[in-house]
């Protein structure tokens, strides 16, 4: 039977919560903050448009990343 050593678990998901906050200063120092616009979801709108957009919004924001630009 296969036994988790605690302490390695806690230094992995400390590790991991440490590697996401260092890429997020680092997506911080490389982004224009003012150059992500959101518009006002409308009263009829569903979930499933609202996710669409924000997906949308992501991709584009990981492609100008990659692009250099």
């Amino acid at each position: 039977m296969l036994r988790n050593n605690r302490w390695l678990t806690r230094f992995f998901f400390v590790l991991v919560i440490t590697i996401g906050l260092l890429g997020g200063w680092v997506t911080r120092q490389r982004v224009q903050i003012t150059a992500i616009t959101l518009t006002a979801p409308e009263n009829s709108e569903e979930w499933i448009d609202l996710a669409a957009r924000i997906s949308d919004g992501a991709v584009q924001l990981f492609l100008g990343l990659m692009s250099g630009q």
